[in-house]
């Protein structure tokens, strides 16, 4: 049986316990199976859960465990029904459960996968750092602009977080996309001064120092529309809203519902925990008089069609960490 180099742990931990595994390369055995040659992987918080053990919560995870959620390739093969790809193509996405960060990754329509056609001559670096970010900041922002009356044109907004991967993403299409009045955001000391260089000029009004600063003084109390929650922190920000049409968006956040599209196996009584958690964050924002939502990511084609779009067009571009050798990939 051909074998391949995987990064994962044989023991729950850490990314001290990370170490290079070799496991059976796999094949397709479904007609609707691809099977990805992996260049790059953008590895998030997911994966250190993942690494730690937490996810045993939600899935079926037996060790060793290969991580990798977020992924770029070229196609190795497909199965006899696929029909949007073939082998050759440069495709980036997203599998639930991870397994990407490895030579080969298999996604089959019996686990929860999502694979795009890499836009605008990105690099696979820069793609592997798009699947979740860029599609998690999308959907909350099409979800507060088709909810909100009047949309997003012309309201204020604060993100946090706004050189974290979904932030990054959000700042980007916030103004010359959808049209937003103002935009704040917090960051750091030490980053403040990196964002207009990797952003661009012009997307953001205002910064708040979060580390020195009061966020609810220097946005302003009763003065934003919509905050943008990327670090789940979204009941602090609840002065900031407009009583009576306010609204604040957790990307971290989930109810039972949303659980059980991203973890079907998922345990009955944690699909409880998650509604009665969700149930609190709406009583208390709506004691603020303002309501609470939450987004999961959800990975489409008509989406990465107007992602590669506003690649092309320069509006949106890829933030891009530190990148580093694996060592599980042969060149």
């Amino acid at each position: 049986m051909p074998m391949m180099r995987a990064l994962g742990v044989r023991k729950w931990g850490k990314s001290d316990k990370l170490e290079v595994l070799e496991v059976p390369v796999p094949s397709i055995g479904n007609p609707n199976d691809i099977l990805i040659r992996v260049k790059a992987v953008g590895l998030n918080q997911a994966d250190a859960v993942k690494a730690l053990g937490y996810a045993r919560l939600l899935d079926t995870d037996r060790l060793p465990i290969i991580i990798g959620y977020d992924y770029a390739g070229t196609v190795s093969a497909v199965g006899s029904s696929v029909v949007d790809f073939a082998p050759g193509d440069a495709v980036y996405g997203f599998r639930m459960g991870g397994t990407g960060a490895a030579e080969y990754l298999l996604l089959t329509a019996s686990y929860k996968y999502s694979i795009a056609k890499i836009p605008g001559g990105l690099s696979f670096e820069e793609s592997a750092s798009l699947a979740v970010s860029t599609h998690t900041a999308l959907r909350a922002l099409d979800k507060i602009n088709d909810s909100m009356p009047g949309g997003l044109k012309g309201k204020t907004v604060l993100v946090t977080a706004g050189l974290g991967g979904i932030g990054s993403v959000a700042l980007q299409l916030l103004k010359p996309v959808f049209g937003t009045g103002k935009v704040v955001t917090t960051l750091s000391t030490g980053k403040i001064p990196l964002l207009s260089g990797l952003l661009g000029e012009g997307l953001v009004d205002q910064i708040v120092d979060y580390t020195t600063q009061d966020v609810v003084t220097e946005a302003g109390a009763g003065t934003v529309d919509f905050v943008l929650d990327t670090v789940f922190a979204s009941m602090a920000y609840l002065a900031l809203l407009k009583p009576g049409t306010g609204v604040v968006l957790s990307v971290m956040g989930k109810s039972g519902t949303t659980l059980m599209e991203d973890y079907p196996g998922a345990p009955w009584m944690v699909k409880k925990l998650m509604d009665v958690l969700d149930a609190f964050f709406k009583w208390r924002s709506a004691r603020w008089g303002v309501r609470y939502e939450h987004a999961n990511t959800q990975f489409t084609k008509a989406d990465s069609e107007r992602i590669g779009k506003w690649v092309g067009e320069g509006k949106l571009k890829p933030v891009v960490g530190e990148v580093f050798d694996m060592g599980i990939w042969i060149v």
